[in-house]
């Protein structure tokens, strides 16, 4: 999280209007950048604010790659690890012109 203590007011806000929940994605390529090896801090940090404001996390576990799209202002791509064990596998998705991406 970059600034726990501004979440922390935006929270605050939403559970004053009256909202019961936020969602969120659980990104894998943050959260597991070598297999095995699991890095939930930010996630955990975000549970706790929520418990503190008395709201509930819908986590959305996210397995593909965050932006790379015109505009995008976030890129978290898949862990390097699994994207490379995808390639030498050829288990990336082929388009109908045999092109891999």
């Amino acid at each position: 999280l970059r600034s726990s203590d501004t979440l922390y007011r935006q929270l605050v806000a939403l559970k004053t209007a009256g909202m019961t929940g936020v969602m969120a994605d659980v990104w894998w390529g943050l959260c597991e950048p070598q297999p095995r090896e699991y890095c939930f801090g930010a996630v955990l940090e975000l549970c706790n604010l929520l418990k503190q404001v008395g709201l509930k996390l819908q986590a959305v576990m996210s397995f593909h790659q965050c932006g790379g799209n015109v505009g995008d202002s976030v890129n978290i791509p898949l862990p390097g690890w699994a994207l490379a064990v995808a390639k030498d596998k050829g288990l990336l998705y082929c388009s109908n012109t045999g092109d891999r991406k």
